[in-house]
């Protein structure tokens, strides 16, 4: 499995630096590898039943089965029941060309729909074969310190992005400027990747810990440790990191950066572990290299974010644009086909959006 491993490793560390991976040419070749290695761990024998049906995955597959679902063509008296909007507009269309009636999906563009459908396919098999991967210590070792490199070159590129609002990303500067998004052209995809990244990151700081002879965290034992050279310059990374989701000014990262801390300490309480003086004076040491630098930069942008009403952006109709597709479709217009449908029910017919805010709101109108 030493192949499929390292191929693994190589998918996680290459996916976030051509813009995400957000582009059809370059997700596809993605999704083609993953499936490959799924593939050639399921011919090995490698990979089972075990890992493919076990826990919460089941909710997925059920998002997936739908999602299937609403690509299928159905009968044209089951599509008018399912959904009466789209059915009537086929109907006019077979009118005005006198074209006879066929079976048809509940999405509109189904070429897209496959593809959005593959995308989340690739993701659950990835995360399968990650987790079975991860029983193997050398190959949990080596991804976070795959993570680790790639989170701190993020997080630097962001800095500098914030720093210096003309910086793009690879040249391009047509969207957030002045926000830290690393080689992501959404500032919110960035902060995703840096909130699911630093508590991978503090957990392996704290590994270098000796619990094993002291089961308490203290400053001397981490002082006196041989790896205490190796901890201060990820603990560093990891500042940099939080620094860089601070000023990627995403509300939604910011926020859901503190409940993620908050959750890890849950978890370290939960498991008995305990927390120490020594964990505490490095989170208090963190804080104020956060405060210090950030004050040199400047939290004015972050905090006026935060105040913002979104009034110019009109996340308002964005959540009406919805409701009125809900209200015409109410079991969903497809995987991928909210971008096709919103114009059609948009409020404000004068706003042009160049990109569709992944809000919330998508999931209801795609999936009902």
């Amino acid at each position: 499995m030493i192949v499929e491993f390292n191929l693994l490793l190589v998918i996680l560390a290459t996916v976030p630096l051509l813009f995400g991976a957000v582009q059809p040419f370059v997700f596809s070749f993605y999704v083609a590898a993953v499936f490959l290695v799924f593939l050639s761990l399921l011919w090995r024998k490698r990979i089972g039943s075990r890992e493919l049906g076990k826990g919460a995955v089941w909710v997925l597959y059920c998002f997936l089965g739908w999602s299937l679902f609403l690509i299928v063509p159905l009968p044209e008296n089951m599509l008018e029941f399912l959904s009466p909007f789209r059915s009537g507009l086929l109907g006019k269309t077979r009118e005005l060309l006198g074209a006879s009636a066929g079976w048809k999906s509940l999405a509109y563009l189904n070429t897209l729909s496959l593809s959005r459908w593959s995308l989340w396919l690739a993701a659950v098999l990835l995360g399968v074969m990650v987790k079975r991967a991860s029983l193997d210590r050398r190959f949990l070792m080596r991804l976070v310190v795959v993570l680790l490199v790639l989170g701190s070159l993020e997080a630097l590129y962001g800095l500098v992005q914030a720093m210096v609002p003309t910086t793009g990303v690879f040249g391009h500067t047509l969207y957030y400027l002045g926000d830290a998004r690393g080689t992501y052209i959404n500032r919110n995809h960035f902060a995703g990747m840096i909130e699911m990244t630093w508590p991978l990151v503090l957990a392996y700081l704290l590994s270098l810990s000796p619990w094993e002879e002291t089961r308490k965290l203290k400053v001397k034992h981490l002082i006196n440790s041989d790896r205490f050279n190796r901890q201060l310059l990820i603990a560093i990374f990891l500042v940099v990191m939080l620094l860089a989701l601070v000023f990627s000014r995403s509300r939604a990262g910011i926020t859901g950066g503190i409940l993620g801390f908050i959750a890890f300490l849950g978890a370290m309480a939960f498991s008995g572990a305990g927390m120490r003086k020594g964990f505490w004076l490095g989170t208090g040491a963190a804080v104020v290299l956060l405060l210090i630098y950030g004050a040199q930069m400047g939290f004015d942008s972050v905090i006026e974010r935060f105040m913002q009403i979104d009034e110019e952006t009109g996340r308002l109709n964005l959540w009406r644009d919805a409701w009125l597709i809900i209200q015409q479709h109410p079991f969903g217009v497809g995987p991928g086909n909210y971008e096709i449908v919103e114009p059609v029910f948009q409020v404000n017919a004068q706003t042009t959006r160049l990109s569709i805010h992944t809000c919330p709101q998508r999931l209801p109108a795609a999936f009902g």
